[in-house]
């Protein structure tokens, strides 16, 4: 029945096929991705309404002239690839079709079935890659449409480490919409109502489909967690978008391990390193250790900026090969965020990564190096009037910044401001400011390093830093605000409060224990 509904509309599109080098070449490639593809998207049985849905697409669909044919690779229609289902043979067709836009769909009913989180960049995550083979990616039939705009959430992977959303918007005339709505109106919750989701931003976005990854605040104490929408906006139309689902962690709960670690380093200065767990899931790998400073560094550190250290280290495997960073200069990072909270021991922290193959390999953990916001009494006495003639130079714990220029002229802040809308033009605010380049032995953080200026009648004024810095260069090119400063002084002193000071005298690394391979993966064999 399907091969005598369908078979005159998909001669049709064949024949497009032939004339158009883009969409044969898009064929060709789906023909060896086809039974991965039917594995991940296509449910074994179709629901009943699907024929109905693909006779509804074909009286929308326009196909466009094309001119003189070209030689093809299609199977004839006496070829061994004509015995495959028809529904199959429609499915590509009507796949490529979409992908190299011949073809205008009035509703994205079919395009639900190829757009997927695992559409470009699924090689880059493992993890996921790990939980799709194993059966673990849940579908949530989220379908949800108003003034015009449709959300859809049809693909899910969530174990005890980390949640990934898969969550589609398009128009009404199934196109995909970029850059639409506010990721924070989504919400995670556990079963007894508390947020537990710590979104890490948009993790990827292809084929119309945002990728959201989300550690979790703590261990999670249910079996299952509610994610939450509360869309109201997309792009500039008001409406509607609520909706809620629970995500099962039962399946994957029951493949999660936990090895203990006992390993631990003092650094020179003080710094203590206790390594405390692993817990190794599906979709990925949770690293929990704390730090504690010692009587002499707490003397150094303000207390309200403890949690504001970092540590350096890399992942390597038995043949030196860096597998991942965290805090490095690489490009070798499978970290999807980092979570600090302060305890009675010190600061306890949970890195999250996509991957770490521990239970196939040997890996090292290796020390790098840490920083750690410290009090500064470093200063600089600046004669704006002289900086035309000889800039003024900051030297101080290794640090050095120039100071090229001053002038008074209006908040460059408040000038962006008003130029990108934010806030409506106002009265101008002052504000002196320098022209300035730095290059650091410590990181030159312009989040922790605080600076503030002092002028010859003892005014004291905050000032920030814009600009750009480069971490690897450890440079900054930019220019310091002096917020408020109206005239020109006489005397200018500026003083760094804090300083967010590195470390890297440290030699410490240690093996990983070998892990238990994860039960039904393919490539989990022990090496």
């Amino acid at each position: 029945m399907e091969e005598y509904l369908i078979r005159g509309h998909l001669d049709e599109l064949e024949k497009h096929i032939e004339n158009c080098p883009g969409c044969l070449a898009r064929y060709n490639q789906l023909l060896q991705e086809q039974s991965e593809f039917s594995d991940a998207l296509f449910p074994e049985v179709l629901p009943s309404s699907f024929t109905n849905k693909i006779m509804d697409e074909i009286q929308e669909t326009v196909i466009e002239p094309v001119g003189d044919p070209v030689q093809t690779n299609l199977p004839s229609k006496n070829s061994p690839h004509r015995t495959h289902r028809t529904l199959q043979r429609w499915t590509a067709v009507a796949t490529i079709l979409i992908l190299c836009g011949s073809l205008v769909f009035a509703s994205p009913s079919i395009a639900e079935f190829v757009r997927s989180m695992f559409s470009s960049n699924a090689s880059l995550d493992p993890g996921l890659l790990q939980s799709r083979e194993l059966g673990l990616i849940q579908d949530p039939g989220i379908n949800v449409s108003n003034h015009g705009y449709r959300i859809q959430v049809n693909e899910v992977s969530a174990d005890a480490v980390r949640l990934t959303i898969a969550l589609k918007i398009t128009d009404r005339f199934g196109q995909p919409i970029k850059d639409g709505f506010d990721p924070e109106k989504l919400i995670v919750k556990d079963e007894q109502g508390n947020e537990v989701g710590l979104g890490s931003g948009i993790a990827g976005y292809a084929g119309g489909v945002y990728v959201y990854k989300y550690t979790y605040k703590g261990e999670l104490t249910s079996s299952t967690i509610i994610v939450e929408s509360h869309i109201d906006q997309i792009k500039e139309t008001k409406g509607n978008w609520k909706f809620s689902f629970p995500v099962d962690l039962t399946i994957a709960a029951s493949l999660t391990t936990v090895d203990e670690l006992n390993e631990r380093y003092v650094t020179p200065e003080g710094l203590t390193i206790q390594m405390d767990r692993l817990t190794r899931t599906p979709s990925g790998v949770k690293l929990e250790l704390t730090t504690t400073l010692s009587q002499q560094l707490r003397n150094k550190v303000p207390s309200d900026m403890e949690e504001k250290q970092k540590l350096m280290f890399h992942f390597e495997d038995e043949q030196g090969k860096i597998i991942s960073q965290v805090n490095g200069l690489g490009s070798f990072n499978m970290l999807v965020g980092d979570i600090s909270e302060r305890t009675e021991k010190g600061v306890h922290w949970a890195y999250t990564f996509i991957d770490l193959p521990y239970d196939t390999q040997h890996i090292k953990m290796v020390l790098d190096g840490y920083s750690l916001p410290e009090k500064s009494e470093g200063s600089i006495v600046i004669y704006p009037s002289k900086l035309s003639k000889e800039n003024a130079v900051f030297n101080n714990s290794g640090d050095i910044v120039r100071f090229k220029s001053f002038k008074i002229t209006q908040d460059p802040d408040q000038q962006a401001a008003i130029a990108a809308g934010v806030i409506e033009n106002q009265e101008p605010k002052s504000a002196g400011v320098f022209e300035i380049k730095g290059a650091y032995v410590n990181t030159g953080n312009p989040d922790i390093d605080k600076w503030q200026a002092i002028d010859d009648k003892g005014n004291n004024y905050p000032v920030e830093f814009r600009g750009s810095t480069s971490l690897e260069e450890k440079e900054q090119d930019g220019i310091f605000i002096v917020k408020g400063l109206n005239s020109i002084p006489m005397r200018l002193t500026l003083l760094r409060s804090i300083v967010d000071r590195y470390y890297s005298d440290v030699q410490w690394s240690f093996d990983l224990p070998r892990g238990k391979p994860i039960p039904g993966l393919k490539n989990n064999e022990t090496k």
